[in-house]
């Protein structure tokens, strides 16, 4: 996978880390070179290397990447290896390690959610830790699930919100947009089995069941059956390794979590060889 910060968000890290040098290092060591090996504390869906990896280069630090985001790797094995300066490699060590620690985390347990939902497809929301966005859908990616949208610029889902300002009724607005976006799926969301049966009959694409139980999803879901509709149900709630498998019985065709982003970190071991210098 690709690197996802610019070079100038990564020195911004690099400088919150260090901004007037790393003082311990610099009174007691001097120059030295060494090495750091970064490897795995137990099993995980690993995430955040290259942009750990692009770190260490934008130190002049000397980078071998021995597995990528994406990949599932077990305990000790070995992730990057970076050598050079030792101030240099001081100052990326603990934000990369930091940063691998909790992109892995979210990338881990988003895998662990899409191997339990058994083929049901996991989205997870744009509601993102602030700041994080890029890292987050990178993260959630590696892990094997999609998103569920980026923002506002790349969807049509209409709210509760939006439909306080018009008087259209269920069929016209759908009807229009078929017209206006032909290109785009229609999604509703909405909050009651009554409003969902309105906006299935209406010809919606995909119907956002917010905060549904297991329960009512199946309800709806036996209402699309029984009525011959091929829409799409989409429950968005807090969805955890839990509860996923009531909503997979459910019927749910989409599973909407934004669960994945507050997982525990995963540990990122690190040991460090060499010193050699004043």
């Amino acid at each position: 996978m690709d690197c996802v910060l610019s070079d100038a968000e990564i020195q911004t890290l690099l400088f919150k880390e260090a901004p007037y040098g790393d003082f311990t290092t610099s009174l007691l060591i001097g120059y030295s070179t060494a090495s750091m090996v970064f490897s795995a504390e137990k099993d995980m869906s690993l995430c955040g290397v290259e942009e750990s990896a692009r770190m260490a280069m934008l130190k002049d630090l000397q980078v071998e990447i021995h597995a990528r985001s994406g990949d599932f790797i077990q305990a000790g094995e070995p992730i990057l290896t970076i050598s050079g300066g030792i101030g240099e490699l001081f100052t990326v060590w603990k934000v990369a390690q930091t940063l691998m620690e909790w992109m892995s985390g979210v990338a881990s347990y988003t895998s662990e959610l899409v191997r339990a939902a058994d083929g049901v497809t996991v989205a997870c929301s744009r509601k993102q830790i602030p700041f994080t966005k890029a890292l987050s859908v990178k993260a959630v990616r590696a892990g094997g699930a999609i998103m569920h949208r980026l923002g506002f610029s790349d969807s049509l889902l209409i709210f509760s919100e939006h439909r306080q300002f018009f008087n259209r009724t269920e069929q016209e607005v759908i009807d229009y947009l078929s017209h206006s976006a032909p290109e785009y799926r229609t999604s509703v969301e909405v909050h009651s089995i009554d409003e969902a049966k309105r906006w299935i009959r209406s010809g919606a694409e995909i119907i956002q069941l917010n905060q549904f139980s297991a329960y009512d999803v199946a309800v709806c879901k036996q209402f699309v059956n029984w009525e011959g509709f091929k829409t799409k149900l989409a429950v968005y709630t807090d969805i955890t390794l839990r509860n996923v498998s009531d909503f997979v019985s459910s019927g749910a065709d989409i599973l909407v979590t934004s669960t994945p982003y507050y997982a525990q970190p995963k540990r990122i071991k690190t040991q460090l060889t060499g010193g050699t210098g004043s």
